[in-house]
């Protein structure tokens, strides 16, 4: 009409060169418009005819529409513009986009196999009674569908690409006008308006952006289907599984392939303490190889067996708590060797650990036909079956005259029985002696008449062979009718030296012999110190069986110098040490260490003259704590008071122990705090603070607890458990004074009396 604006003509694209590049892929598609509002009276648009006839020819030189059509901006600075209306007489718009645009074809390249793109749909039934299209064959996959734009009215429907064409099929748009996509649109939708003297802007190639709704591009229609990728994992199939507990259930995952990264993971996840716990956990879920004591089985089972290891423990004890899992362990491997290995809940059974002399947890023991001998071995499990295989071997070795001289020089103490017969008296004391000191010494047992005269005794005889002093001594007493205590006590003796350097090694010798220790701290780098070692060598030769000499690196063991009252770091030093009662008599260090001075010193010792030098804190100032501060010099002061009872706790200040145990005993402290004057709840360092010689015991342990009862110089032992009720019932179980609070009278207050006026 000719109202209507004119639209510019567009010419087909120009076909490219032999020689011209490939054809750029098309851009992304235009922003779509709205369908505009279509009036009542408007013909409906008729079904898109299929697309037939031949290629577009070329366009002639000269034509104004041989440029590509400009794409609209995607945004406009100003409010769209309604669409123009035409007029009733003008032909029905189509209601679908043009098709592809026709393939560009080459004069002289070769060609190129075609990129199938999608053919369109069949065509929608006709609209008002309109023919129906002719049939098509089966459509490939269909095309987005989508309503054209008034815009796209007057542009004619180009033909389809002629088939089986080699050329490939261009992704330019196709001639012509651009195409807008647009959303469909309702007819009662409006397009928006302006106000007056506004005009909705256009694109550069004219056409309005009025009414254009702005989306996110689609892909192209030739994309293809989303692949998603084929190496993933198929799924694990449902198993299902009953229901597990206790360290199956931990154990029981599903893994996957093994592989080195995976059971690197998993070995991450297990530290030392959770797979001993694992371990635990699986050891307590099948029987135990570890047989449980009682007073009841324990002389029945220990007594009979050649051979068995027993363990005393406590279940709060830490250290039970590691060796438990080796214990097992060890257990199950011996086993196989016919060797037992048994254990004693010393909780529930307090008594019978207290029989054997338990005092620590745990204590391992190996028991001979029910004789008791101190576990030397290692904890773990690979060294508990090694000690006990070596325990089952022969503890007497058999001698003879080819490896006699040998066997005398391979340890330092060596004992060897020369008798006419291996049943010939004392061979079976002789074999319970070296049963109970494999560990110590080396024992022989020889019938060779060779090996007899080789050593010149005559049997039966029992020779002692020693590594320092004299190299042989020969048992003085009667040997036919020599036991076991009388040859273990003359081999203790002389495995004794007159004079020998002490370490961590041998101490245990000098300790368990029970005799005074006389100690000459020395600086092993002193020049003089075989000229000391010569002025006490003597000494100790006189006083052999009676008190034991030893020397000591002053260097090296410095504190325990000062343990022994040696205060100052002044060497040589001389000190008496009496083992059983721990009482200490050291030299004084200002005097020079002489044949003279010495040999006085240990005579007096051994007269009774001395007093041992004890070692205190400083008596404390005040006394403003629930817990009464005990020291060295005013213990027998305070503890032998008659009228109170005294409950002292000794501790270390680097126990674990005595430092859980400290609240609470404070706490029993403040509980009996009214009544100070009858019963005392006091403490005492043991480590800075000796006890005087009056006093029937010594400290061995910590913490350690003794109540003495008022009128009494009895001390009782408390053994039972470290809680504030205990202890409380321990204390009102044995005091002898009264535990009732004082009661305090309250003088009687006077009423005033007197006239106040109010305010």
């Amino acid at each position: 009409p000719p109202s209507a604006p004119s639209l510019p003509s567009r010419a087909p694209p120009r076909v490219p060169t032999s020689h011209a590049p490939p054809p750029p892929r098309r851009p992304a598609p235009p922003p779509r418009p709205s369908s505009p509002p279509q009036s009542p009276h408007a013909r409906q648009p008729p079904a898109i005819p299929p697309r037939t006839g031949s290629p577009p020819s070329r366009p002639q030189s000269g034509s104004t529409h041989g440029r590509p059509p400009s794409i609209p901006p995607r945004h406009s600075a100003h409010p769209p513009a309604p669409p123009h209306r035409k007029p009733p007489g003008a032909p029905a718009l189509p209601g679908r986009a043009p098709p592809p645009p026709p393939p560009r074809l080459t004069s002289s390249a070769p060609s190129v196999p075609p990129r199938a793109a999608p053919a369109p749909p069949a065509r929608r039934p006709p609209v008002n009674g309109a023919a129906p299209s002719p049939p098509q064959p089966p459509p490939p996959p269909p095309v987005r569908v989508r309503a054209a734009s008034e815009t796209e009215s007057s542009v004619p429907t180009p033909p389809a690409v002629p088939t089986g064409s080699p050329a490939r099929r261009s992704l330019m748009p196709p001639p012509g006008p651009p195409t807008l996509r647009s959303r469909t649109s309702s007819a009662s939708a409006a397009p928006p308006t302006l106000p007056p003297g506004r005009h909705a802007p256009t694109a550069p190639n004219g056409v309005s952006n009025a009414g254009i709704h702005r989306k996110i591009p689609s892909p192209p229609p030739n994309a293809g289907p989303h692949i998603f990728p084929t190496d993933c994992p198929p799924p694990r199939p449902f198993e299902q599984r009953t229901k597990q507990y206790g360290a199956r259930a931990l154990l029981s995952f599903h893994s996957p392939p093994s592989t080195k990264s995976s059971r690197m993971r998993f070995s991450s996840l297990l530290s030392p303490a959770s797979a001993l716990l694992l371990a635990s956990y699986v050891l307590a879920e099948g029987p135990s190889d570890v047989i449980d004591l009682t007073p009841a089985n324990f002389e029945d089972i220990v007594k009979p067996e050649p051979l068995i290891l027993v363990e005393f423990f406590a279940p709060w004890c830490g250290h039970c708590k590691a060796l438990a899992p080796h214990y097992e362990e060890a257990a199950t491997a011996l086993k196989e060797k016919n060797i037992k290995i048994a254990k004693v809940n010393c909780v529930d059974e307090a008594n019978l650990c207290q029989d054997h002399g338990v005092q620590g947890y745990p204590t391992l023991k190996v028991f001979r036909n029910g004789e008791p001998t101190d576990y030397a071995g290692p904890r773990k499990a690979d060294g508990i079956v090694s000690y006990m295989v070596k325990q089952s071997l022969p503890a007497v070795s058999e001698v003879t005259a080819a490896n006699q001289d040998e066997f005398k020089t391979a340890d330092k103490i060596v004992a060897v029985a020369y008798l006419s017969s291996s049943t010939q008296a004392p061979a079976a004391a002789f074999s319970d002696v070296a049963n109970k000191h494999r560990d110590d010494y080396l024992f022989g047992l020889t019938t060779d008449e060779a090996a007899v005269a080789a050593a010149g005794v005559t049997p039966p005889a029992i020779v002692l062979y020693r590594a320092f002093d004299e190299p042989s001594t020969v048992y003085p007493y009667p040997v036919p009718s020599a036991t076991l205590e009388d040859l273990e006590q003359w081999i203790q003796e002389l495995s004794i030296p007159i004079l020998d350097e002490v370490n961590a090694e041998n101490y245990g010798t000098y300790a368990h012999s029970g005799k005074p220790l006389a100690y000459l701290f020395l600086d092993p780098s002193d020049t003089k110190k075989d000229d000391y070692l010569k002025v006490v060598s003597p000494i100790a030769a006189s006083h052999k069986g009676h008190i034991n000499f030893v020397w000591i690196d002053a260097i090296k063991f410095g504190d325990h110098a000062k343990a022994l009252n040696l205060n100052e770091p002044k060497w040589p030093g001389f000190v008496i040490q009496d083992l059983a009662k721990q009482l200490k008599y050291p030299l004084d260090q200002d005097t020079a260490i002489t044949t003279e001075s010495v040999k006085d010193w240990v005579d007096s010792f051994v007269a009774g003259k001395l007093q041992p030098q004890l070692k205190s804190q400083p008596i404390p100032e005040t006394q403003d704590e629930p817990v009464y501060t005990l020291v060295g010099k005013q213990f027998e002061e305070v503890v032998f008071d008659d009228s109170k009872d005294v409950f002292v706790e000794f501790y270390a200040s680097w126990c674990g122990h005595c430092k859980r145990l400290k609240p609470i005993w404070d706490t029993l402290g403040e509980r009996y705090a009214d009544i100070k004057d009858r019963v005392v709840i006091a403490k005492m360092e043991a480590t800075e603070n000796d006890l005087p010689a009056s006093v029937p015991f010594r400290v061995s342990g910590f913490p350690t607890i003794k109540f003495k009862p008022a009128g009494s110089r009895d001390f009782l032992d408390y053994d039972g458990d470290r809680s504030l009720e205990s202890l409380v019932a321990f204390v009102e179980e044995n005091a002898k004074n009264s535990l009732e609070p004082k009661n305090e009278t309250v003088p009687p207050q006077n009423v005033d009396q007197q006239h106040h006026d109010e305010l």
